[in-house]
This record gives structure tokens, sequence and C-alpha cells, in this order.
């Protein structure tokens, strides 16, 4: 699961003393969003954010155009294994967030992290535009017949984003997905109609 970047030098450490708070904040705030990450890779899936997290940081500090190489290849790598680009669309906008609180004197590592997770938001809308990604998000929890909650939307999310991404040529998405979340040893089969049903939805967008 680890996303080695192409043609890159080991993760070079960020330079502002405050970065790494930024990082650790921005880390647990993604465990928050995405329980999928700890449900289906544990530690290691956290281990994989901190990691990547640091390196966005210390090329936000100095490398804008390498900050938006290493994230699209990243993005792409991660959706082919389960993570869709939307996942690290809000990261990088969590990571933003936590850099403009913990480094105040350093506004432009926030404006480079945010530019760089709108371009993920441009590749996503262009493919299911974001009112018919919503409704599909939303979908999944009614078809659990649950209220509806961040949890469950969250997760209707990542099955309409694995759709976008499929559709952006990446073939894997889909199935990657899939085949944690229709796995009959995890799931009763109430959950996985969920996942099938949200699934057509999103590819009849």
């Amino acid at each position: 699961m680890q996303a080695p970047e192409p043609d890159a030098d080991a993760h070079r450490a960020p330079a502002e003393p405050r970065a790494l708070t930024a990082v650790e904040v921005s880390v647990r705030a993604y465990a928050r969003a995405f329980p999928y990450l700890i449900w289906r890779y544990g530690d290691r899936g956290l281990g994989l954010i901190r990691s990547d997290n640091t390196h966005f940081m210390a090329l936000a500090e100095r490398d804008a155009d390498e900050l938006d190489r290493q994230v699209r290849w990243t993005a792409d790598h991660l959706s082919e294994r389960g993570m869709p680009r939307w996942m690290l669309e809000l990261d990088l906008l969590l990571l933003a967030r936590a850099s403009a609180r913990a480094l105040p004197q350093r506004p432009d590592i926030a404006a480079r992290l945010t530019q760089t997770a709108a371009e993920l938001t441009r590749q996503r809308r262009a493919s299911i535009p974001e009112p018919a990604f919503r409704r599909c998000a939303t979908s999944f929890a009614d078809a659990l017949g649950l209220g509806p909650s961040r949890l469950w939307f969250g997760f209707g999310s990542i099955l309409a984003a694995a759709v976008a991404d499929e559709r952006s040529g990446l073939a894997h998405a889909v199935p990657r997905v899939h085949e944690w979340a229709a796995d009959r040893r995890r799931f009763g089969p109430r959950w996985i109609a969920a996942v099938d049903q949200t699934l057509v939805r999103a590819h009849r967008l």
C-alpha cells in the first residue's frame, strides 16, 4: 500500500519547526473523517497518511510544482489500491487547515496545499458533478435504511469517488473498494446490497 514517489529521494522532513504538529493534527482529523482507513488498513494506514503528509508538507514549503506532481501520482496510486482520490483531496484540505493554524507566518504553505486539492476536486467534478456526487453518497445510508450520518455519508462518498476515478481511467478503482466492501466474511447481505445499489446508481450518473 505504501506509495513511493517516482524519481524522488527519501522523504525530506519539513523545515518549519511546527510543521510536524500540523501533520499530526491532520492525521487525527483524517482518521476521524475516514473510519474506513482504520477498518481496512489499521495502524498501517495511519502510518501511510502520516508519511505522505510529512512529505507533502515539506514540498509545500518549497516547491509547488513538485507538490502537484507528487500528489497526482500518489492519488492515482492509492486509488488503484482502494483509497479513491477524493480521500486525498480531503486530506490535503485538512493538512492545509492545520498548517494555517500551526504556521500563520507561512500562509503560502496552506495556499499551495489548497490549490493542489482544488485540482483533485476539479477532476472529480468533471467525472461526477458535485450535486450528483452528494446525492449518490446519501443514497448509501438510504439503501441501508439508516438515518443520515457523517459515517454513512462518508462511505457512500468513497463509493461514488471510486466510480469518478474509474471514469478518469483508473480501471481498478471500483474493484479495489468493492472487494473489501462486499466481502461476505466481513459484512451482511443488507450492507453488501447497499454497496452494490450505490455503485449502480453512481454508474448511471
